[in-house]
């Protein structure tokens, strides 16, 4: 699928009633319903429930749609995806596992405008649904909106193989926004629809861009592997290194695949070169902390609120100095306050979490860290923190050690999260990995006297045993 620059992207979590109509290519995995209106490209992603009367030059569902769809090209229809309604487009593609009810009409494809008219003319329009119908279709469908029932119907095909490219646009929303997206992502890449996590890093960018002139247009006629986009990328940021969408577009290809020790190293190169970019610091201060380089992140959160004051992140930086302090009660306030109004912001709700931990309301603790995880399940800092709760519980240890694994998985040499897994094997019994694992923390903090007292401990433990 070679559909060209994503330039528009709303995340789970959006919710959306209106008229949507919009320029370039657009990914939605939040709800909508309404009308959507475009020539271009419309992706419907995994998470992604719409019900709403489209007509769009291309359709690739990978999530629910609920309303009659014509597209001017092509309409595809990916594996679990639904689609119930009636369809009009010449080109309609399926997969195995894909769902679809309703009328469908095929007209050929235009040769010229003068041929398709007169092709036009003798086709029978689908019949429609009224607008009305459509919100009680999605209330009445619980394959819809809860889980998939089992049906024999639907339309199989032959396994059609995807690759997604991404390009630029504009759009616009009438009667607005009536729930805080969890995103608004413009201008930038987006995980590919038919994985099971934008699993996105947090603090996405919510700016509206337009496509640099700079950048150069893909070959429509070639699917490139991911290699290749970042070879392009890098040949584009080459030619306009003061271009931070470029390098925005590049870090956020390498974090839809998880490379993150990539994404971070483009990251640091762009934030060296481009230090006034707000957009680069942000998302290199959000990408150092979702991977665990916490104490790393927050030098460069600094730097970003010293250009953005005024902001929520600010607000969390404020909180994790009071925690710092050990004044419990205000840094719990500060988070809380920065949540109710932006409650996808993770590094706040860690932030609580750690509050709760340090006054031993450990469930609580373990709650907050696991509402994390539910829409980030790679998120480093959650996953050691609840590694920590379990382990102090002395509760779950086998889960603990796989949470604590798991934190490590991007950097393996964070003294902190190695301590924790060196704590989780001295509850197990297993004396001598808890042995190894704090003398890697004590080379990698040979000041820190608590790794000490471990080390202490855990021989102590050895030789009674």
């Amino acid at each position: 699928m070679d559909v060209g620059k994503l330039n528009s992207y709303f995340g789970e979590g959006t919710v959306l009633k209106g008229a949507l109509r919009f320029k370039g290519l657009l990914r939605f995995d939040g709800q909508f319903e309404g009308e959507i209106h475009s020539k271009d490209t419309f992706i419907v992603g995994k998470p992604g429930k719409v019900a709403a009367t489209i007509n769009t030059g291309n359709l690739f569902n990978f999530g629910v749609v609920v309303g009659n769809v014509e597209a001017e090209k092509k309409i595809s229809l990916h594996a679990f995806s639904q689609l119930k309604g009636n369809i009009r487009t010449p080109i309609l593609m399926a997969e195995e596992k894909s769902y679809f009810e309703g009328g469908c009409s095929m007209p050929p494809l235009p040769l010229d405008e003068k041929q398709a008219t007169d092709q036009s003319a003798g086709l029978l329009d689908a019949p429609t649904l009224p607008p009305g119908d459509i919100s009680r279709e999605m209330s009445m469908q619980e394959d819809i909106f809860g889980e998939r029932k089992k049906s024999g119907g639907g339309v199989l095909s032959k396994l059609i193989l995807i690759a997604i490219l991404v390009g630029g646009g504009w759009y616009v929303i009438d009667n607005g926004l009536i729930e805080l997206p969890k995103s608004v992502n413009q201008g930038k890449t987006a995980p590919a629809p038919q994985t099971t996590s934008p699993k996105q890093v947090e603090g996405e960018l919510n700016e509206n861009r337009t496509p640099s002139e700079t950048e150069s247009k893909p070959d429509n006629n070639a699917v490139l592997t991911s290699e290749e986009k970042a070879a392009q990328l890098a040949g584009e940021i080459k030619q306009s290194p003061g271009n931070p969408e470029l390098r925005l577009n590049l870090a956020n290809l390498y974090l839809g695949e998880k490379k993150y020790t990539e994404a971070l190293t483009s990251l640091k190169e762009s934030v060296t070169a481009l230090p006034d970019s707000s957009d680069l610091l942000l998302l290199y201060a959000n990408t150092l902390n979702a991977t665990g380089r916490e104490k790393d992140a927050s030098v460069w959160y600094k730097e970003y609120t010293s250009l953005n004051p005024d902001t929520d992140d600010a607000k969390t930086n404020e909180g994790y100095a009071m925690l710092d302090r050990g004044a419990l009660s205000k840094a719990e306030v500060v988070f809380n306050e920065v949540l109710s109004s932006r409650p996808e912001d993770n590094r706040a709700r860690l932030g609580l979490a750690t509050v709760y931990s340090k006054r031993d309301m450990n469930e609580k603790a373990a709650e907050e860290c696991q509402i994390i995880l539910e829409k980030t399940d790679d998120y480093a800092p959650a996953l050691n923190r609840i590694a920590w709760v379990l382990t102090k519980q002395g509760e779950k240890l086998q889960e603990a050690k796989m949470y604590s694994e798991k934190s490590l998985a991007v950097f393996g040499d964070i003294p902190e999260y190695i301590d924790t897994l060196s704590e989780v094997h001295y509850r197990l019994n297993n004396f001598d990995d808890a042995i190894t694992l704090i003398e890697k923390a004590i080379s990698l903090a040979p000041d820190d006297k608590y790794y000490r007292r471990q080390l202490f401990k855990f021989k102590r433990a050895k030789s009674a045993n």
